[in-house]
């Protein structure tokens, strides 16, 4: 359902969407991937799962620990582009991040690496070369084109395995 002001009233259209998704076992785990944007994502995530258990909450994100993406980072650190950090234990910051090429080999990396942890990082995947962005609560990016059963695998063969 979309809301839109016409003229000072409120109309009410309605859209449908395809949202392609997939269901996978991983780890004695039920994992729900979705390819769309994040709060088309939610609502999906909510739908089913309120089909499926009779209440929302029943489906949440899944989190990648810390330590996780930090390894995942260092395995293609040649090729990072970006990355921000939080719970970095100075006042008034919440997050910081930094650009560029070669991020691995600078002194505030080493830095905020000691005192932080990773949130989101965007890099070169070394096994299949795509530019991925990947926060800890397993949202992903693909900067590059590709279909949705190439997202899927991606996120069967690299992201799946970085969550607990």
């Amino acid at each position: 359902m979309i809301r839109l002001f016409q003229r000072g009233t409120l109309q009410v259209s309605y859209r449908t969407i395809k949202v392609p998704f997939m269901f996978k076992i991983k780890n004695n785990s039920l994992f729900l991937v979705v390819a769309e944007k994040k709060q088309v994502a939610n609502s999906v995530a909510n739908l089913f799962s309120n089909i499926l258990f009779l209440t929302i909450g029943g489906i949440v994100n899944a989190e990648i620990p810390p330590e996780a993406i930090a390894r995942y980072q260092k395995q293609n650190s040649s090729s990072t582009k970006v990355i921000f950090f939080d719970n970095l234990n100075l006042p008034n910051l919440e997050k910081i991040s930094l650009y560029g090429p070669s991020l691995a080999d600078t002194n505030l990396y080493a830095d905020y690496m000691q005192r932080g942890k990773i949130w989101y990082t965007v890099l070169t995947s070394t096994r299949n070369n795509y530019v991925v962005g990947i926060t800890r609560d397993s949202v992903v990016t693909i900067f590059n084109k590709v279909s949705v059963e190439d997202l899927f695998t991606f996120v069967e063969e690299e992201v799946l395995q970085l969550i607990s």
